[in-house]
């Protein structure tokens, strides 16, 4: 599977982003814009099979996020390999 990363190719101000209201992220990690911008393709990438997560692991992902919803998350790293 191939996906792109991309930057921003403009100057924004602080009127063009605003502070996630859901984020699962510590704060200042985690924007919505506000308008469109110019962006700029810097690199392709691949997906490798041991990325993809599995219908069993998008579940327990998202059984884990709707359990930590209502209090602070801490960053944390999960092999899913193991659940399918």
């Amino acid at each position: 599977m191939e996906g792109y990363i991309y930057i921003i190719d403009e100057l924004i101000t602080e009127s063009d982003i605003i502070t996630h209201p859901n984020t699962t992220m510590e704060p200042g990690e985690e924007w919505l814009t506000q308008r469109e911008m110019q962006l700029k393709m810097i690199s392709n990438t691949k997906i490798t099979p041991s990325e993809i997560l599995c219908e069993k692991e998008i579940g327990m992902f998202l059984k884990n996020n709707r359990q930590t919803s209502k209090m602070k998350r801490k960053a944390w790293n999960i092999n899913f390999n193991w659940f399918c």
